[in-house]
């Protein structure tokens, strides 16, 4: 398995997708396309910062983002999302660092800060980077990265709340940064499917008693409908309830619906896997038996996709053939 390569193949796709979805959220960059589906902005926070640790000018301007944006942004579901201790360094690593610029620090003139030789001991943030951090940035450092300190660019605006990839924006701008207006965005995206609480749950990112009270929210309102299904409650949102007050002036079609925590998880965690394999000193047969343990922890995120293919056992003289084919089979239900 020619790891190198590949990891740099992964690792463009990756990249181009996080710019084509933050080019219409209000990142200055040069992608021009218009995506129908809508985002999951957490989840793709999250994403973004894990892709970004190989794309630096991609990490900078997310940050920018985040800084302008912060306040459309729900920290609750973003803490909710973050899976592992590395979800949870670059999630605190980005808020120690916005903290530096609320409303009265914008633009608030940066000191350097003491610091020991830390290359030897911390990992750099950008991985494959090889400028020297002279002044080592100390959120990233909490969270055990070497990083410059950097501000802001102040390039972000604001998302257009009427492009469909930010549906979840206008919702939120509708019924405020909320469980309701999470439950609202996924049974909407469902088109008149129904959806146990456990299933809404997962889906929002949100505690199931969040969501069942949320839910009884909205049944008091006659927003959504409740069934049973095998004796459990399940609910749904008719698009007649919501279609003319959701979609009024707004170029939204909700297409296929993508759980994109899932999703966007499983490619973060395949991402690290490529370039932690890629520095391995170890044996073929100790790549392979790795990767088909890798496959075996993501073939769940990717349930009901049946143009994923499984690769065989790790020991198959084809083993490395299949095992590239899923991966690419994976990074397709991005798109």
């Amino acid at each position: 398995m020619q790891l190198q390569n590949f990891k740099q193949e992964v690792s463009r796709a990756l990249s181009e997708f996080a710019w084509r979805q933050w080019s219409q959220m209000g990142v200055l960059s040069s992608f021009d396309q218009t995506e129908k589906t809508p985002i999951d902005p957490e989840a793709l926070l999250l994403f973004s910062l894990e892709i970004g640790r190989d794309n630096p000018r991609l990490h900078e301007e997310v940050s920018d983002w985040f800084v302008a944006n912060r306040r459309i942004v729900s920290l609750q579901r973003l803490r909710n999302l973050s899976m592992n201790k590395e979800d949870r360094a670059l999630v605190n690593a980005l808020l120690g660092w916005a903290s530096e610029f609320g409303p009265r620090r914008t633009g608030q003139q940066l000191l350097p800060i003491e610091t020991e030789d830390l290359s030897e001991s911390l990992d750099p943030f950008f991985r494959d980077s090889s400028l020297t951090v002279n002044n080592p940035d100390p959120s990233y450092l909490a969270a055990d990265f070497l990083k410059e300190r950097t501000q802001p660019s102040g390039k972000s605006e604001s998302p257009n709340l009427l492009a469909p990839i930010n549906f979840a924006f206008r919702l939120r701008a509708i019924l405020g940064n909320s469980v309701r207006s999470e439950l609202v965005r996924v049974l909407c995206a469902r088109q008149n499917k129904s959806m146990s609480v456990r299933d809404l749950s997962e889906a929002t990112a949100y505690s199931k008693r969040n969501v069942q009270e949320s839910i009884s929210e909205l049944l008091a309102a006659r927003v959504i409908l409740e069934g049973s299904s095998s004796g459990a409650a399940r609910y749904e949102l008719p698009s007649w309830r919501w279609s003319p007050l959701l979609f009024s002036g707004a170029d939204i079609e909700l297409v296929e619906y993508k759980p994109w925590p899932n999703y966007l998880f499983a490619c973060r965690t395949l991402n690290r896997w490529l370039w932690e394999a890629s520095e391995s000193d170890g044996s073929q047969y100790l790549l392979s038996s790795s990767a088909a343990l890798l496959v075996e922890d993501l073939w769940p995120y990717f349930a009901g996709r049946s143009e994923i293919t499984r690769p065989g056992r790790a020991g198959d003289a084809d083993f490395s053939e299949s095992f590239e084919m899923f991966v690419r089979d994976a990074l397709s239900v991005l798109s």
